[in-house]
C-alpha cells in the first residue's frame, strides 16, 4: 500500500505544501480537492471520498487540511492514522502546526515528508526515529493561545517533563422522559514525553478497574468497567493484570498509551441533564414560553467550560426574548439556521442554570414543544472523567540520569454528541 501525493492547504484553498511520491495520476488532485471544498464548504467536506478510482483522505487541524491521495485501495482508518501521526511529528518539531508555522518551516516539513515516506511507502512514523535525519532547525512561531494554553506552552519548553492527559469523549442521548437511551464513552490516556535519556515509566490506574474482555465476571461494585482497551506498542503489560500498572519506554513526543471503551453495564450517570417545560400565557398569544433548567451532576470541585446548547426552532419563530438566571451566559436566535444558541462560559459542578425564553411567532401558528428539534449540547469538563479512572501514580526510572522530572496530569471529558430529545 502506498500514497501517491500529500499536500497541505488552508481553508481558503492556498497550497502550502505539495509532495509527489509517484507519478501515477492523470489529473491534478489539488484541483479536484479545491473544487470539492468550494462546492460544499469547510464544515461539510467529507474526510474520505473517491474520484475516478483515486482515493482522497484528509484531516483538518488548526484551519489546515492535510490531504493524502492514493490510487490503491487503502483503508480510510489507516490513512487518517498516518496523517495524524504526520501532524503530531510536525507538531513535535515546530511546536505548533499553523499556516504561519508551515510557511516558516517549509524546508523542515519537506525533510519530514522525505523521511516518513519512500516512493509512497511508509518508512518512519515516529519523531524519535526521524529526528537523527533532519538537518533543518525549526523556526518557532507564536500561536494565538488562551491563558491556559500559554501556561501549558511555557511548561512544555522546560526539560525533563512528562504530560499525561486522560481524555474521555461521550455520545449520549437522553429521551424526553429523562431516560438515557444511549451512552457511549471512549477514552485515551495520552502521554507527551520530553524526558532525556532512556527512562522507564510506570503508570498505574485504578486497582478496582474491571476488564470485560478478559472473560472474568463483571464486578458491579467496580468503579471502572471497560468493554475494550488497547495499548501503544511501547507499553509492556506484564503488571497490568495484577496491579493495573503500565510500563512504558516512551518515544519522544506525543502518543496514546492506552485507548478504551467503557462498558454499558453497570450504567453510567450522565453528567448533565436538561429539563424543558412549556408555559402558557394568561392572555391569548401566538408566542410560546419555554423554561429551561440545566443541571450539573459532575463533582462540586470541578467545572465545565465553553458550554453551548443548540436548540432548533421552526421557521415561524422570528425572534426571542429571554431571562437568564446565573452569570456568564448569553442566548440568541441565529436567523440563518433557525437555532437558539445558549452559551455558558463556566458551569460549576453540582449547580444548575435557568433560562426563560419567549418564542415570538410571525404567523398564526403557535409553536409547541413537539415542534422544537433535538437539543445538542457541547461542553468540556476539566478535572473530571465520566468513568472515574484515575492515575494512581506516575514514576520515572532512569539508571543513567539523576534528575527529578516534572509530571503533569490532567483529566478532561468532552462531548462528542450529547443530545436531549423533547
Amino acid at each position: 500500500m502506498y500514497i501517491s501525493e500529500i499536500f497541505i492547504t488552508t481553508t481558503r484553498g492556498d497550497i502550502l505544501i505539495h509532495k509527489k511520491y509517484r507519478f501515477d495520476l492523470d489529473f491534478d488532485p489539488k484541483v479536484i480537492f479545491l473544487k470539492k471544498l468550494r462546492a460544499v464548504g469547510n464544515e461539510h467536506l467529507l474526510p474520505h471520498f473517491k474520484e475516478d478510482d483515486v482515493t482522497f483522505c484528509h484531516i483538518k487541524r488548526n484551519g489546515l487540511f492535510i490531504m493524502a491521495v492514493t490510487t490503491c485501495n487503502m483503508s480510510p482508518i489507516f490513512l487518517v492514522e498516518f496523517l495524524t501521526r504526520f501532524f503530531l511529528i510536525c507538531k513535535d518539531f515546530c511546536g505548533v502546526v499553523s499556516e504561519d508555522a508551515i510557511r516558516a518551516n517549509v524546508l523542515l516539513i519537506y525533510e519530514i515528508l522525505n523521511e516518513i515516506l519512500e516512493f509512497g511507502y511508509i518508512q518512519l512514523a515516529t519523531t524519535d526515529k526521524i529526528k537523527p535525519y533532519i538537518q533543518s532547525d525549526p523556526v518557532l512561531v507564536l500561536a494565538n493561545r488562551s491563558p491556559a494554553e500559554e501556561i501549558a506552552s511555557r511548561l512544555e519548553n522546560r526539560k525533563n517533563e512528562i504530560f499525561v492527559d486522560v481524555i474521555e469523549k461521550m455520545i449520549v442521548v437522553i429521551t424526553n422522559d429523562g431516560l438515557v437511551s444511549r451512552m457511549d464513552v471512549t477514552g485515551n490516556i495520552n502521554v507527551k514525553s520530553f524526558l532525556s535519556g532512556n527512562p522507564v515509566i510506570k503508570l498505574a490506574v485504578n486497582e478496582d478497574l474491571t476488564l470485560a474482555e478478559q472473560g472474568k465476571p463483571k464486578d458491579f461494585n467496580s468503579h471502572v468497567t471497560m468493554e475494550q482497551c488497547s495499548f501503544h506498542q511501547c507499553v509492556r503489560k506484564e503488571e497490568f493484570n495484577t496491579s493495573r500498572c503500565l510500563i512504558l519506554n516512551p518515544p519522544i513526543g506525543e502518543f496514546s498509551a492506552m485507548t478504551y471503551r467503557l462498558a454499558s453495564d453497570p450504567p453510567l450517570k450522565p453528567p448533565f441533564r436538561l429539563q424543558v417545560q412549556e408555559k402558557d400565557f394568561d392572555s391569548p398569544s401566538r408566542d410560546t414560553c419555554l423554561s429551561l433548567q440545566l443541571l450539573s451532576h459532575i463533582p462540586e470541585n470541578t467545572e465545565a467550560v465553553n458550554i453551548v446548547l443548540r436548540i432548533p426552532v421552526p421557521g415561524t419563530v422570528s425572534g426571542i426574548s429571554q431571562q437568564l438566571i446565573g452569570p456568564d451566559q448569553t442566548i440568541e436566535l441565529k436567523a440563518s439556521n433557525k437555532q437558539i444558541v445558549w452559551n455558558i462560559k463556566k458551569f460549576p459542578g453540582g449547580s444548575h442554570l435557568n433560562a426563560n425564553l419567549r418564542l415570538i411567532s410571525n404567523s398564526g401558528v403557535k409553536t409547541r414543544l413537539k415542534d422544537i428539534g433535538h437539543i445538542v449540547m457541547e461542553f468540556e469538563a476539566s478535572g473530571y472523567t465520566c468513568s472515574g479512572i484515575q492515575i494512581r501514580y506516575l514514576r520515572v526510572f532512569d539508571r543513567d540520569q539523576a534528575y527529578v522530572p516534572y509530571r503533569w496530569i490532567r483529566y478532561i471529558t468532552v462531548s462528542d454528541s450529547y443530545v436531549f430529545k423533547l
